[in-house]
């Protein structure tokens, strides 16, 4: 259901993004998270104008984010947008960059749904954003320990 400051917002851009920890791209997920934005679009009236895909796990070599937040900065119609993603840890898998991530975009004067979490206040919505990031940074944490381990 589109809140109030929502109602004013027609056109919808998404953001899916799929990466395992061995660098493996998951194009199921990548297709489901596109469904699930495309289905969520034209049950809530927004024209979805463009999906940005990325298929890796390293936050530097991400070029469809990258040339997401260079659009969302050279366009006039921002109020008139939101940004939807599956999951709130596809914008950065680690907490900081996620948060520079959506500090960006809120700059842009875009709004995130989080079509996973949209029934939450957006109290509740924050901080479970932030404890699905910190869980991703543990395991990412782990996998680089075991891997170590491995090696050695």
């Amino acid at each position: 259901m589109r809140t109030d400051n929502l109602n004013a917002r027609t056109k919808a851009i998404a953001y899916v993004r799929s990466s395992t920890a061995q660098h493996v791209v998951d194009s199921e997920q990548i297709c489901f998270q596109t469904q699930r934005i495309i289905e969520y679009a034209k049950s809530n009236s927004f024209k979805l104008e463009n999906v940005y895909t990325d298929s890796g796990c390293i936050d530097d070599n991400l070029f469809a984010r990258e040339t997401m937040l260079f659009d969302l900065s050279q366009r006039s119609d921002t109020n008139e947008l939101v940004l939807l993603v599956d999951d709130i840890s596809n914008l950065g898998r680690n907490l900081s960059v996620n948060l520079d991530i959506r500090d960006k975009i809120h700059q842009c004067g875009v709004e995130i749904i989080v079509i996973g979490m949209e029934d939450l206040n957006k109290e509740t919505a924050d901080l479970v954003m932030r404890m699905r990031i910190a869980h991703t940074e543990y395991e990412d944490n782990l996998v680089e320990e075991v891997i170590s381990i491995q090696e050695d």
